[in-house]
């Protein structure tokens, strides 16, 4: 388990620096690797060496504390040990006006009430996932209602286990 820990890491960086709706999804991740390993290269680098760089290049919903720091995050998955349980309850729903919304809820167990996590929501539409969203979790039961413009069919959370979780659907 913990020679899995630094990709896992990585990983929930990855998923959490992510835009779908870009080019190339993943430009801001490979942007933040390619800075840390040009600014590092043939240098000792430590943890906060590489958190440092990382924040550079956060999104706004990674910035849960409202401080532009991932001190949140580095907390939790990288000098922690806890691993949150997340139950998923969503389901599509019309709205009075004609349209669509996802209404459902997040419940979190195992960890400390403090714990906070970015969750990412996709539907599956024929066999594709699809990116809905990243949901900011910051308490142990969250709900949530969100307009969408079609029907993305089943809705489901880690669906590549980017987060480290257990996952109840």
């Amino acid at each position: 388990m913990l020679a899995l820990m630094p990709l896992m890491v990585l990983t929930m960086l990855r998923m959490m620096m992510r835009d779908s709706t870009a080019p190339d999804p993943d430009a801001r991740f490979k942007a933040m690797l390619h800075e840390f390993c040009q600014t590092y290269d043939n240098k000792a680098a430590s943890t906060e060496d590489f958190k440092t760089v990382a924040e550079k290049y956060m999104t706004k919903t990674m910035d849960m504390e409202n401080n532009h720091k991932l001190d949140w995050f580095f907390r939790e998955y990288v000098y922690g040990t806890g691993i949150p349980r997340y139950e998923f309850r969503a389901e599509i729903q019309n709205t009075p006006d004609g349209k669509l919304k996802m209404v459902g809820s997040f419940k979190r167990t195992g960890v400390p009430d403090n714990w906070m996590d970015v969750v990412p929501v996709f539907g599956e539409d024929k066999g594709k996932l699809v990116p809905l969203g990243l949901f900011r979790v910051t308490k142990s039961d969250v709900p949530f209602s969100v307009p969408l413009t079609s029907n993305p069919g089943k809705l489901q959370i880690n669906a590549y286990e980017e987060l480290l979780a257990e996952v109840k659907q």
